[in-house]
This record gives C-alpha cells, structure tokens and sequence, in this order.
C-alpha cells in the first residue's frame, strides 16, 4: 500500500472480504502499521455495522410500476409540449433535419473552439 487514499479505496472492499488474499493481507499489514489508517477505518467500519444493523423494508410490489408509469407518462408530455413548440412553427419534414443541422453546426463550433 502506497498512499493513505489507496488504503482508504480499499474500505469497503475489505468490509464485504471481496479483496484477493494478498491485498487483503497487505491491506491488514498496514493497518497495523498506519494508525491514522487504522483510525480512520475503525470509524467507517462502525458507520457499516450501524447500517446493517438498520431494518430492511420492502417496497409495495405495485411500487415500482407505478415508478415506471409515471416516468413513461412525463416523458410523454415533455414530448408532446416540445412538439406543440416546435410543429407549429415548422412541419415534421423540416423540423427533425432542422435540429439534426443546428446539432451539427453547433458541434462543429464547439470543436473550432476548442482548437
């Protein structure tokens, strides 16, 4: 282990004994060695087991249709409010390569600026 940041990326990988033997090995030797590492896990692996130790509920199976519906339902309107903006002005024809161009021209300028 090289730097504090390494051994702290390695927390929550050593909490759920996810890591290889040998990293796990050279996480645990410094710890030994590191006490602000060793401090600074001792609090993060309190915050874990106060979390595993809150109850687990369970949503309402119709929940996440309901989710669904609703997401499908607003992405309908702002869909239908876009067309209502841009249709009276111009015809489906002409509106979609209208916005694929000004899509492009402004790619095009993003590119020139950052030349």
């Amino acid at each position: 282990m090289n730097t504090h940041q390494e051994v702290i990326e390695l927390f929550s990988p050593y909490v759920d004994a996810s890591l290889p033997a040998a990293q796990e090995a050279a996480f645990e030797a410094h710890l030994a060695q590191c006490g602000p590492c060793r401090a600074e896990y001792a609090g993060f692996a309190e915050a874990v087991a106060l979390v595993r130790e809150l109850p687990r509920h369970r949503l309402p199976a119709a929940f996440g249709r309901r989710v669904l519906a609703r997401t499908r339902t607003e992405r309908r309107r702002r869909l239908s409010r876009i067309r209502e903006l841009v249709l009276p002005v111009f015809p489906a024809g002409v509106a979609v390569p209208l916005v694929l161009v000004a899509a492009l021209a402004a790619l095009v300028v993003l590119l020139f600026l950052s030349i």
